[in-house]
């Protein structure tokens, strides 16, 4: 996939990048991988700041990511470190559930010449999760990235909340530096109880946005849809209706790669929950979180990206 991003518009996803391994196959991931990869498709130039072991799933992961358009000198190689692996099953609801391995992505640095690199490159946007964040490295490394673009940059976290890598402190910091938050029904249930909000989701979403003053949050709802609330108020979408799924891995982070680039290119709301529910329920019909082939997004990108 070589296609050229269509628009000037930058964006800085850092975190993880691995390979889910489903019972029978394994496909590219990582929440911050997959962002990228859709917000290129949709006409984004998207890089990825992450890390691969010294092993051939490193190297295979290299050459995909070329593939795709991303630019190697943002993908670190951990010389002692294997590359990240997550392993996947469902349960009879066909619900996912993730078993996450150490990695190389636990330990991305900021070198002098990378510094000089993101100075470069200008993101207008820094994606970042809160995984990543799971060690004192990880949270380093998004206070310094989130220190360094802060004035420049829209600060966009998605949670990716996963059971067992929850570090409370930092999910709380996240919602303190960002711009725009995307969640889903469970993940909002965390921070309620966490933070000790109450009432409907959409007074919940309200609360969170006024007490960690964040502009803008988009809460997935799966099957009954999507809601955004901003200072604009509250949009609702019914979603997507999907007849053939195979899975939903993945179909959070395509919802936020559309999220992403409808608010880089001004979209209006009720477009950016159509175009986002729309895109999400396409990747649930993949085997993977990413697609395999180039005109996957040729259904969005007319509606979605503008030429300078």
């Amino acid at each position: 996939m070589t296609a050229p991003p269509q628009t000037r518009n930058r964006i800085l996803a850092v975190g993880e990048v691995l390979f889910d391994r489903f019972p029978g196959e394994k496909r590219l991931g990582g929440a911050p991988c997959n962002f990228a990869i859709h917000a290129r498709g949709l006409g984004v130039d998207a890089q990825l700041l992450t890390r691969v072991g010294p092993d051939a799933s490193g190297k295979e992961i290299q050459d995909r990511l070329l593939a795709f358009g991303f630019n190697h000198r943002f993908v670190q190689v951990d010389p002692d470190t294997p590359t990240g692996a997550v392993d996947i099953t469902f349960d009879e609801s066909g619900n996912p559930a993730y078993a996450i391995l150490p990695a190389a992505w636990d330990h991305i640095r900021i070198y002098e010449d990378l510094k000089t690199r993101l100075e470069e490159f200008s993101p207008q946007m820094l994606y970042f999760g809160t995984l990543v964040q799971r060690t004192p490295n990880g949270a380093r490394l998004i206070e310094e990235l989130a220190t360094r673009f802060s004035r420049c940059s829209t600060l966009m976290c998605d949670l990716n909340l996963r059971r067992g890598h929850i570090v409370r402190e930092r999910v709380r910091r996240s919602l303190e530096i960002c711009h725009i938050l995307k969640l889903n029904e469970e993940e909002l249930d965390f921070l309620a109880e966490d933070t000790g909000i109450s009432g409907t989701p959409q007074l919940r979403l309200e609360r969170i946005s006024s007490r960690f003053t964040i502009s803008m949050i988009a809460l997935t709802r799966g099957d009954s849809g999507s809601i955004l609330f901003s200072e604009n108020g509250f949009f609702e979408s019914p979603g997507t209706n999907v007849s053939d799924p195979i899975n939903t891995v993945g179909a959070g982070d395509a919802f936020a790669a559309a999220l992403a680039t409808g608010v880089m290119q001004n979209a209006e709301p009720e477009q950016i929950l159509e175009q986002a529910g729309r895109l999400a329920a396409a990747v649930c019909r993949l085997s993977g979180a990413v697609p395999e082939q180039d005109d996957f997004y040729s259904a969005f990108v007319s509606k979605s990206s503008t030429k300078e």
